[in-house]
């Protein structure tokens, strides 16, 4: 990166009184101008001097007397004060460049110009980023931090691209964060990078910023997201894998050792689809005290939050996958499936439970996948595909999107409509007993 330089420039064109302002033009590469307010007539700004050309040609050319501060000349009545003017400018610029020297490898002139404006106190994002995720921790937000150090790695990676080690909030506007886009989508998985990883990114970072300004760190001014601004990059509609009843009827019956992993994978994925399209961790974490007065209640979990209550009547089918593993012995305190050991999660942290629930959910999408191996269905299965088979058989059988709504357990209407399209049915109990799954 080359130096800047300061200088002082002559504006082309004159006011209405016939006078001319004098810029302040800032050099790399290219060059900036910065309005002064100082006005001048045309032959009042310097000296004129007859001087010799290569070519040996005299020309009459401006001469500016830098050494001597004396850029205005005497000519001019208020010169004295003009030239004080021009030089406390110049000075606060040259300040400016100076101390953001002492942190910054990169600097070019809108990095010095944004400063003077904002009175250039560096906010290193970076820095502001640890803080956060050292807060995630601190609420041992396991999903949090893990998304948000993704998230500042990929910026960190991005700065050493441009040869810096640090960025300032106000250096980050519309232009920087395409830039910063742009880098992600040729960068994330050899170029081939999903458009929601990039969202996840840029939705972190803007997350980071209005936790700056709700704590006071910017001003609330410094945003380059909104109208007007950045726009997070749209999430592409995926095709969610779903089974057909016939499906579902095909992987019931697939032989399973009783006891055996897959025999539990089996009917916690049949126990998941019954219960509305509950997640997988919802299923895991079911006790034998969420069973009683012929329902199943429980609160519903996402992410790292406490979900709401969720109770759904037990029917035959239902009844027969629960005295697998209900038996007169069974403690209120005992998870229904086996995966996990009540014990041992009441004891963990928050970061150290997702963990588990992680290791055990890729070991139930491993099994699906021996299970499936097995069938005729020629799908991708996850555990997931649960919630999908559930929204994929409801939307066929029932018409009322609100109840819908209450049996997948959406907070918003419109995540329900994507799901289901169109529905209108009568009572959560008499829609689950229309449902023949």
């Amino acid at each position: 990166m080359k130096e800047l330089k300061f200088r002082l420039e002559l504006n082309d064109k004159p006011n209405k009184e016939g006078l001319k302002e004098i810029f302040l033009i800032i050099t790399d590469e290219t060059k900036k101008k910065v309005k002064t307010n100082v006005f001048v007539k045309n032959d009042h700004f310097g000296t004129f001097k007859d001087v010799l050309t290569a070519k040996g040609i005299v020309i009459n050319k401006r001469v500016l007397n830098y050494d001597k501060e004396k850029w205005v000349s005497d000519k001019d009545k208020n010169a004295a004060y003009k030239n004080s003017l021009l030089k406390l400018k110049i000075k606060e610029y040259k300040d400016h460049y100076d101390k953001i020297k002492e942190t910054e490898n990169y600097i070019d002139k809108d990095t010095v110009i944004k400063a003077v404006n904002n009175k250039f106190v560096l906010i290193d994002v970076v820095s502001v980023f640890d803080r956060y995720i050292k807060l995630r921790e601190e609420e041992d937000d396991y999903l949090n931090k893990r998304s948000f150090s993704n998230a500042k790695n990929k910026l960190v990676g991005f700065l050493e691209k441009e040869n810096r080690s640090k960025v300032d909030f106000r250096q980050i506007d519309k232009t920087y964060l395409e830039r910063f886009e742009r880098h992600l989508y040729k960068t994330i998985n050899n170029g081939n990078a999903q458009d929601s990883s990039v969202h996840s990114i840029m939705k972190c970072l803007c997350r980071i910023f209005n936790w700056a300004r709700e704590e006071q760190i910017i001003k609330r001014d410094i945003y380059p997201f909104g109208k007007g601004g950045y726009s997070l990059p749209t999430i592409k509609p995926k095709y969610k894998e779903r089974l057909t009843q016939s499906e579902l009827v095909e992987f019931q019956n697939v032989y399973a050792k009783v006891g055996t992993v897959d025999f539990n994978t089996q009917n916690a994925f049949m126990l998941a689809v019954r219960l509305a399209g509950v997640r997988i961790e919802d299923v895991l974490t079911l006790k034998v005290q969420n069973v009683h007065s012929g329902r199943i209640t429980y609160n519903m979990k996402k992410g790292c939050t406490n979900g709401k209550l969720k109770t759904v009547k037990i029917d035959n089918k239902i009844q027969r996958i629960l005295d697998w593993y209900i038996t007169n012995s069974s403690k209120q305190n005992d998870y229904i499936f086996p995966f996990l050991i009540a014990e041992e999660i009441d004891v963990m942290t928050r970061t150290d439970y997702k963990k588990e629930i992680g290791k055990k959910t890729a070991l139930i999408n491993k099994s699906l996948k021996s299970l499936t191996d097995k069938t005729d269905i020629n799908k991708k299965i996850t555990t997931h595909t649960a919630r999908h088979s559930f929204s994929s058989i409801a939307l066929k059988t029932t018409k009322d999107v609100k109840i819908v709504q209450e049996l997948l357990n959406h907070t918003d209407l419109k995540t329900t409509i994507r799901y289901l399209d169109e529905l209108n049915v009568e009572g959560q109990d008499e829609v689950m007993a229309s449902i023949a799954i």
